[in-house]
Order: structure tokens, then sequence, then C-alpha cells
């Protein structure tokens, strides 16, 4: 009876470990396709927020949070460092256009296996730059 609650513990960690949920490490992280340029080139592009806000505010970041599965798709973003004007949800906007016409991203490997991975991304806003 002890070796069946053993091997039970054993695979309840292998799953939690290699299932569905997110990595925080990984041997290869994931990567927009382009690189890191072309991807806060894409943001610049398609961030749209007031002058109003941006010189109330001045320069200021929103950070967001999200998985990126094994197929290269955005999961669950989410604002885990944010601010007001409703630069949050412009942050939100623009992280959830990387879905549209398909994945953007290439996924994050672990153990030559493509795996889900926790991706956090500062998202710049800045006085006259949008």
């Amino acid at each position: 009876m002890q070796i069946l609650i053993l091997f039970i513990g054993f695979s309840i960690s292998l799953h939690a470990q290699y299932g569905d949920a997110p990595f925080t490490y990984v041997e290869n992280i994931p990567e927009y396709v382009g690189g890191t340029k072309a991807m806060y080139r894409f943001i610049n592009q398609n961030l749209q927020y007031s002058d109003t806000c941006a010189a109330k505010l001045g320069t200021t970041y929103v950070i967001v949070q999200f998985i990126i599965d094994t197929s290269g798709y955005i999961v669950k973003p989410k604002v885990v460092k944010g601010n007001e004007c409703g630069l949050n949800e412009e942050a939100l906007r623009v992280t959830n256009l990387m879905n549209e016409n398909g994945p953007h991203w290439n996924s994050g490997m672990h153990n030559h296996k493509k795996v889900n991975v926790m991706f956090t991304l500062p998202i710049k806003f800045k006085p006259g730059k949008h």
C-alpha cells in the first residue's frame, strides 16, 4: 500500500511540473517572431493614449503578465502593475492584438518539449510618443 501511495504522489508532482501549468523558468524562453525589437515596434505602432494622460503621469510603465501557450498564443493576460487614465486597458488591448492573425510567438521549450510559459512584459507610456 505504501508503494502505491508513493507512486500516486510522484505522478501528481510530475503532472504539475510537466502538465499544462505554466513554467516560470525554461531552457528556451518564448520569443516574439522577429525578436524583441519587432515586438516593441509592434507595441509602439499600436499604442493609443491621450496626451492629457501622458502629460499628467509622465513616462510610466504598465506591467502585463500572460502565458505563452505551446501554440504561440497569449493566454490570460492581466495587469500586475498599472496606472490610471485607461493605460491598463490600453496595455491589455495591445497585448491581445498580438493574437490576431495567428500566433506571433515561438513557444518556450523545456526538456525538448514545448511548454506553457509565464511571461512578464513592461509596456512604456511616454508623453508625445504615441
